[in-house]
């Protein structure tokens, strides 16, 4: 192997080293990462105090949920125990709050939600699965989450609430390169 080879390699596994050392620094810093265009890019912080609606959440969707999710591509391999990526969405919606899901928009308690209108197809032209048409009254134990960075988020508008038990931390912008706009 040549010299500038050996160097090259050593390089790579250097910048591999540090991206995966910087990773592990912000998690158990309470920092989390979120790539996706379903919320503005950036560094999340982890807070603590009671869950809200409007609170921004990080979480590990049901396995047959985050199965689809990876299946897809619209999530990748991550920390949550079934192996996927957990996902950065604003709770919309609590238990005792009524969501009404028409073919044009969501309403929740009457409110029209900005941005909510089911997709039929995702981005590569697939058929996306969506939770029927209807009203529907969360549970106690339950949250609808949305994505607010993206109309085409994959959210409740597509798998339906989801226990709050799901949720890993509720998380506030640290660091983003888009403005937070809560629904």
């Amino acid at each position: 192997m040549s010299k500038s080879r050996t160097t090259q390699s050593c390089l790579i596994v250097l910048l591999t080293a540090i991206t995966i050392s910087t990773i592990t620094l912000f998690f158990s810093l309470g920092i989390h990462i979120n790539l996706s265009e379903s919320m503005p890019i950036g560094l999340y912080r982890e807070v603590s105090h009671p869950l809200i609606v409007g609170d921004i959440v990080s979480v590990c969707l049901p396995e047959e949920i985050a199965r689809e999710g990876m299946m897809r591509g619209y999530i990748g391999v991550g920390r949550c125990a079934n192996n996927s990526q957990p996902l950065v969405k604003q709770v919309i919606a609590m238990g005792g709050d009524v969501v009404r899901i028409t073919p044009n928009q969501i309403f929740i308690n009457g409110k029209l939600i900005p941005q909510s209108k089911t997709q039929i197809l995702d981005e590569s032209g697939r058929t996306l699965p969506a939770i029927s048409r209807g009203t529907y009254q969360l549970q106690e134990s339950q949250v609808w989450l949305q994505g607010i960075g993206h109309q085409n988020s994959w959210d409740s508008r597509y798998y339906g609430p989801i226990e709050k038990e799901q949720i890993t931390s509720i998380v506030k912008p640290f660091i983003t390169w888009s403005r937070v706009k809560h629904v």
